[in-house]
Order: structure tokens, then sequence, then C-alpha cells
């Protein structure tokens, strides 16, 4: 539901506060604006981008120091709170139009940020304590095994996005882990929901399906008609005829806990953007936790964070959900998918960290516990056909640059073992058949955990004649055998297409790829940076000039602003192409997929005296990046410029746009074709970059 956010009242923002385990409350003076809620809520978002720099770590830090400071959080009270493992942070909360910024804003990972330094050694918890003005308090604890309800949602046209062999698998992890029998409603309406929750009384519910905003993505490419800008925060249900309909989060939370006098204990949504609506939501109408996720998390790093949650719940001490997530989340924090625990969010309808000292103890303690359980052989009268499942799904085009980038070969390939113990001698095998060569992928490996990714470790080497020299599309296959001992879990061949190996393809997934077909190293460059040497000498007048890209050059003339050293080269090569080795337009050689174009290598363009202007702007930034100058591409509907930036230090500047939005910020000095560097009709024209 979206509604108008107004300004924080004194007393609302005097409530706002966090807490260490020790309990004593440090004030937050300033509730925090919905814009820097967004921004920060923005850097999480693209995490993906910048998470394994540390240069790019190290600027949000400090960034997230000087934002606590301006909420009133001090650098005392940052130090009398850094030796806590758990923190709470309380936001008060009087309805669901107020409040907002508070609740949208990642406190989980603006503290993980400010809390970073290479002395903590023990990674900071933060969970959401909402403390809700004028309500009526949870049911009471129930005593006994927890009563569980799975939902599983994936009605209609979604099916494409998910199957319901994901979700049963999903069931059965959930429910092997907490060792209970669930009940299990599968695509119901959103009634339903809430008839079997005022009857059955769960004290745990687990939602698995999709959330609106993926939703409507998803569909929207389908050409559905829906866009963005229509959708609500909410889920998907069913309407009575099966089809997709969508539920506001208002509408989920008074589904999940409509039995006010039994409430559940503990309220899980397994999909993406549930945090700062939807599970605050369910705590505010009498759920006495809830979980769920800031944005996007790698589906598989969810399955295996919540099994291993709920397997830490069910052996932790009076089901207490704070140990639980505190033992587990730093243990599923993969390469691919960084700062997991700083995306799921806990939220409680009462103080957790009052009532729990040495939080870190037990947690320890419980992960022990748990890591032992795991490794328990496997029952000898397990049957594997019902204990392991296979999930592959290859991408159905694979192209040479976008492998050579460490991309996945498939969507989902995932091995999900139901019950506890370990499986020992788990063989995967993947051949990818390219001409009349093999490429194969195997690894053995004993199944300890609930949920084997193999997608960020499955990597085909693309070496072979064809799969270099490709012009065409080819349909070959790609071969898959999964097998424990003498039981085949999962063989199949798959038929996927070898891309050509100069096809770029312009949509949102692979549209970031396009500085995959820079080549420096093409023999053209080196004729153009040749050609390119008298005019450097001419323009600065020393006859022992040279390309030095980012290098103090002395006694270079000029001190305008188009005649720094690093300007002075880049004129030099762009004269060069104008004079000696002038260029036309021609349109890109022909491509049957939609969005895709061929692109020419720097010798084609050269021999050839033509290209488009991708194909120009690509040779351009093939040039500066020989002369050790940082190229940069702008696309723009129907057009793509070079670019380059004029130092170091603006380069950085410019690699903060992955991790911040422009909102509040200073724009480049300048973003517009520069006519004193490129002069006549050559087709881009040339950005000069820089950051102020």
């Amino acid at each position: 539901m979206v509604t108008k956010n107004r300004p924080q009242t004194a007393t609302e923002s005097a409530g706002l506060a966090l807490l260490g385990e020790e309990g004593k409350p440090c004030k937050i003076q300033t509730s925090p604006t919905l814009g820097m809620a967004r921004s920060w809520a923005y850097v999480l978002r693209n995490r993906n981008r910048w998470a394994r720099s540390e240069s790019a770590r190290d600027d949000l830090t400090k960034r997230a120091r000087t934002d606590l400071e301006a909420l009133g959080v001090t650098k005392e009270m940052l130090h009398s709170l850094s030796g806590n493992s758990v923190l709470e942070i309380q936001i008060p909360y009087v309805s669901e139009g107020e409040g907002w910024a508070e609740r949208l804003f990642p406190w989980e990972f603006v503290l993980h940020a400010a809390f970073r330094s290479p002395s903590k050694t023990v990674p900071v918890q933060v969970v959401r304590h909402l403390k809700c003005v004028d309500a009526a308090p949870s049911a009471p604890a129930r005593s006994g095994d927890p009563k569980l309800l799975i939902v599983e949602s994936m009605p209609g046209r979604l099916t494409g996005l998910y199957t319901f062999e994901s979700l049963t698998n999903e069931e059965k992890l959930v429910a092997s882990s907490l060792g209970v029998e669930p009940m299990v409603l599968k695509n119901p309406t959103l009634p339903r929901v809430a008839e079997q929750v005022k009857s059955y009384r769960p004290s745990i519910v687990h939602y698995a399906g999709i959330d609106n905003h993926q939703a409507s993505e998803f569909l929207k490419k389908k050409q559905s008609g829906a866009t963005p800008e229509t959708v609500i925060d909410g889920l998907m249900f069913s309407d009575l005829f099966g089809n997709p309909v969508a539920a506001s989060a208002v509408e989920v939370a008074d589904a999940v806990t409509r039995a006010k006098d039994a409430s559940p204990m503990l309220v899980t949504f397994n999909c993406y953007n549930t945090a700062k609506r939807i599970a605050a939501l369910a705590v505010a109408g009498g759920a006495a936790a809830a979980i769920g996720f800031h944005d996007q998390v790698v589906d598989e790093v969810a399955e295996l964070l919540l099994a291993q949650f709920y397997r830490a719940l069910k052996l932790s001490s009076g089901w207490s959900v704070l140990e639980a997530l505190k033992s587990v989340v730093s243990s599923v924090e993969q390469e691919r998918d960084l700062l997991t625990s700083t995306g799921v969010v806990l939220w409680s309808r009462t103080s957790l960290i009052k009532a729990s000292k040495d939080t870190e103890a037990r947690a320890s303690v419980l992960r022990e516990n748990v890591r032992l359980e795991s490794l328990k052989p496997l029952a000898p009268e397990t049957d594997l056909a019902d204990a392991l499942k296979a999930e592959v799904k290859p991408n159905e085009k694979l192209n040479y640059s976008l492998l050579h980038n460490n991309r996945n070969v498939f969507q989902t390939f995932k091995i999900v073992k139901v019950p506890l113990g370990v499986v020992r001698g788990v063989q995967v095998q993947v051949f990818l058949q390219a001409g009349g060569e093999i490429f194969p992928y195997e690894i053995s490996q004993d199944l300890k955990e609930p949920v084997w990714d193999l997608n960020p470790l499955v990597r085909i080497g693309l070496t072979s004649q064809l799969s270099r020299t490709i012009s065409e599309s080819i349909k070959t296959t790609l071969s898959v055998k999964v097998t424990c001992g003498s039981y085949t879990i999962y063989h199949q061949t798959h038929r996927v297409t070898l891309l050509p190996l100069d096809q770029w393809q312009d949509d949102e997934t692979d549209r970031g790829w396009l500085p995959s077909f820079v080549m420096p190293r093409d023999p053209a460059v080196l004729r153009i940076v040749d050609a390119a040497q008298r005019y450097l000498v001419a323009l600065i007048d020393r006859m022992d000039a040279g390309f030095v890209g980012y290098q103090p050059a002395k006694d270079w003339p000029g001190s305008g602003d188009l005649q720094s050293p690093v300007d002075t080269q880049v004129r030099a090569l762009w004269w060069a192409l104008l004079s000696e080795l002038p260029l036309s337009y021609i349109n890109p050689p022909p491509t049957y997929p939609a969005k895709a174009q061929r692109v020419r290598t720097p010798s084609e363009i050269i021999d050839g005296r033509r290209g488009t202007c991708i194909d120009l702007a690509l040779m351009m930034a093939a040039c500066l990046e020989y002369v050790d100058i940082y190229p940069v591409l702008f696309l723009f509907s129907g057009h793509a410029y070079p670019g380059y930036c004029v130092s170091e230090d603006a380069h950085n500047r410019l690699a903060q746009l992955f991790y911040a939005p422009l909102e509040g910020r200073r724009r480049p000095a300048t973003w517009q074709a520069s006519s004193a560097i490129a002069p006549g009709c050559w087709a881009p024209k040339l950005i000069r970059s820089c950051w102020n």
C-alpha cells in the first residue's frame, strides 16, 4: 500500500533507540529522512556491484559513520556499542502510514558498515524491535512442538518463474529442519490462508512464493501490461480461477495473524522485498516475530540460511529466534552473495535483547550443535530417491565473452538434501559438446549442508577452435549427470545454443558486459597509436613525447581546461583517426535474436573503414586502454559515445556511481561532447568525464 509520508514528530523520533546486550538504550535524536533511507536502500540493493571492492567498502564505512552521527549516534555511542555481538534497533509504530523512513532505512547494513574494522572479529547481528503504541501484546508462547503452516504460492503464469518442484523441495527442507509435519497450502487464495490460520492456529507460518514487485517484472516481460508504477508492496496469491492476484502488505499481515488469541510466534517470508513493510506489519498485527529480506537474495542462499535457521531454532533453548538467527547468518555468507546478514531482517514485537544475555556465547554453542548434527551419518534405511533432489536449468544460450567473464552456465543448478546426515560421495559431471570436442566439468563431494549450490562452481572452458571462431549460432548439447554410488540422482541432456563470438545482447541482463568487447591488444590499435605519435609530438612540440597515461608529465605546455597531459594524449589519438584513418558509418552485420548486435573488432573497422557507433566507441576505448587511460562507454537510446577519465582520482569518484545514487550529489563537471577534442563529423563524439 503506497501512502504519503509526513514528517516525524518529536514524540515518535524520541522512541528510536539502539540497545546493546546490556540493555542500556542509546537514544537516536533524529529520524532518518526518506531521502537518506532510499539512498542507503539503493546502496544495499546494488551490493553485488561493489561488495568485493575494499575501497568502496571503506568509503561506505565513512559515510555510514557520518550519517549515523547526523542522526545523533555519536562516535562515543558507537564506541560504547562496539563490543556487542547483537544490537537491537527500537522503532516506534503508530500506524502503517507513519514512520515509513525508519522502517525503510537498512539499519542492519549501515550499522554493519559503521562497525567494520579489522579488530572486530565477532560480526554484529542487528535485529529490530517494533515498539507498537496502543496495541495489544502478542499471544503468549505455546508449549510443545510448533504447528507449521507452509504457504506455497506460484499461481497461473508465474509458474514460469519458479516451479512447484522447487517449492516442494523447500517445503520438505523446512519441515525436516523443524522435525514436524506441516499443513501445506498450494496456490491458495488469501481468504483461504486467513481461514486456515484462524482454524489451524499455527505457531510458525512460512511463505514460499513471490512478491508483487518481482512478479510485476516477470509479467511485464510476458507483455502483461503490468508496470512498476502500479505495483504495491505485498505478495502474490491465487484468485478463485487460479490466476495471480496481488495482495497488499496490510492484507497479508491481517491474514497471517487472523488467530488473534494465538498469533504465530514466527512468520517467515522467503521472497524479495518483504522486510520493510510486509514483515513489519505482520509483527504489528500480532506475530511475535517475522523474518523478511530487504530486496533481492540468491534463492539458494536464502534456502540454505532458512534451513539452517529452522534447524538451529529447533535445537535452541526455548525456541529462541534471536539465538537461532545469530548462529547461522555468518556461516552462509558466500562469496557470490556477500553481506547476507545485512539483507535479512528480523522484526520482533517484544524486545529480544532484553530477554537474552550472552547471546554470542549461546549462539556459538548452538552453531556447534547444528554442525555436529549435520555430521551424523545418514540413516542406512534412507531412500536416496526421497532424500536427494537435483534442480537443473541451464541457460539456453551460451556466449564465449559471457563465460569468459565468469558468468554462470546454469540459471539453476543445486542439489537439495532433505534429511539430516551426511551423504557420501555425490558426483557431478557436466559435458558441453563444441564441434568435435567435449568440455567437461567434474566434482565429487560429501553433502553435509541441506543445499549444495553448484551454480558458482560449474565453469566450462571454451578454448576450442569452434568456440573462438564461430560466426553463426550453433545448436549443441549440454549433458548433466549427478550420482551417488550406484544411484543416479539426475541424468539429462539439454539443448543449448552457442552464440557467435562477436554477438552482444542489449538487454537488462547482458548490457553491462559490453566492455568485454574492448580489445586493446588488437593489431589495429597499435596502428592507431603509432599514427597518433606524430600528432602528440606536434601538440606538445617535443620530439621525446610519449603516451604516459596518468603519469606526471613535466614541461607539458598549457594549463587550460582541455590542455592537461591526459587530454593532449586523447587529442592525438583522435586526430590520428580523423586525419589518417577516416571512418564512415555502416549498419551492424545481420543478426536474428531480438536486441542482439554483432560487434566488429578494431581490425575489421580499420580494414573496412566503417563501423557502427558502438563499434567505433569500443575501438576508441581500446586505444585509450592501450595507453593506460581509463575509458568509459556511454549508452544512450539509439547511440553510444566513448569517454575517458581525466585523472585516476576522477575514475575513483566515478566508480562511486556503483554504490551511491545521484540524489543530493554533484553531477560530473562535463558530460557533453567536447568540440575542442572532437572536431569533424566522426560518428561518436568523445565525452570528457571529470567529477567534482
